[in-house]
């Protein structure tokens, strides 16, 4: 016979007991192993808010009598979903006395004091655990810290409210610092590996200039300006994290569009010479693949007359 007390746990019970997992349940526990999911806040130690790592949804999970989930399968089967499969049953223990949890990282988040994108520079990250969540650069908030010059007595770092223990973004500023690679503790504007192919630097510093025709060839800035390897076009970068750019074409000689031709060069498959309506300035004939050029102090071109023969 069943004991008073637990005869009245049954009795008050709003969902049955199962000896048994349905098939749906199991299809749901199947899913919370292969799904990343993420834990923004504990509401207490039985109730959660989660996010998939694909999905943009939140959803408030409360294990108990009875179990409820915000998600569309619960609203639907009325059965434990993956969310409740895979919410822990125990309180986050490592989680200080009312901290709240880190943000999840998205595309496009910035850090608040650099206004950099968190995961196109991708830099070690620090969060606000007494406040917002919000992730910021641990090199940004340790000038912040600096900024605020904070005595031996202070032992909180503040920004809008309490953000973290001193002790604590000291000891993430040490361990950041461990993640770097000598090449990344480098200048950013060395462009480290990369040789200039005229006066043969290594590395490049400052400016730096890449063909985009040919692979691997590199100038310096100041190569470049002398014209070396003028007939492909070059795109160019700062710092060597930085994405290249198509130089201007404004700065050329060339019309626009056009790709440098060599003196005393034939015309080559691709030439901006051989573009509708471009023609030599003398004869007014249209140039055609071969032919012979030669460059004009005006920087015209004009086609090369041949032995014996005058363009006149």
């Amino acid at each position: 016979m069943l004991s008073l007390s637990r005869y009245k746990r049954r009795m008050f019970r709003k969902t049955a007991w199962r000896t048994m997992v349905s098939d749906a349940v199991s299809f749901h526990q199947d899913q919370a192993l292969n799904t990343t999911i993420f834990l923004l806040k504990s509401f207490g130690p039985t109730a959660f808010l989660l996010r998939e790592d694909r999905g943009g949804r939140n959803f408030k999970v409360c294990l108990g009598d009875p179990n409820s989930c915000t998600c569309l399968e619960f609203t639907k089967e009325q059965e434990p979903c993956k969310h409740m499969c895979w919410t822990p049953s125990q309180p986050v223990m490592d989680q200080e006395a009312g901290s709240v949890c880190r943000k999840v990282i998205q595309a496009q988040d910035v850090c608040p004091i650099c206004q950099e994108e968190l995961l196109e520079k991708k830099q070690p990250v620090s969060y606000c655990r007494f406040g917002c969540g919000n992730n910021v650069h641990i090199s940004c908030m340790k000038v912040w810290v600096d900024h605020q010059r904070l005595s031996d007595r202070e032992e909180t770092v503040k920004c809008r409210e309490d953000f973290s223990s001193l002790k604590l973004l000291q000891e993430q500023v040490n361990n950041a610092a461990k993640l770097f690679t000598a090449a990344e503790r480098e200048r950013p504007d060395r462009h480290l590996g990369v040789l200039c192919q005229s006066c043969r630097v290594c590395p490049v510093t400052g400016k730096c200039f890449k063909c985009t025709v040919c692979s691997d060839f590199y100038l310096c800035e100041d190569c470049s300006k002398k014209g070396c390897h003028p007939h492909h076009p070059f795109a160019s970068r700062t710092k060597r994290r930085e994405k290249w750019h198509l130089v201007a074409e404004e700065h050329s000689d060339e019309p626009k569009g056009a790709t440098s031709q060599p003196e005393n060069d034939r015309v080559r498959s691709g030439s901006w010479l051989l573009d509708e309506g471009q023609q030599c300035r003398i004869c007014l004939q249209d140039f055609s693949l071969g032919q012979r050029i030669r460059s004009l102090p005006c920087h015209h071109k004009k086609k090369k007359k041949k032995k014996n023969e005058s363009i006149f």
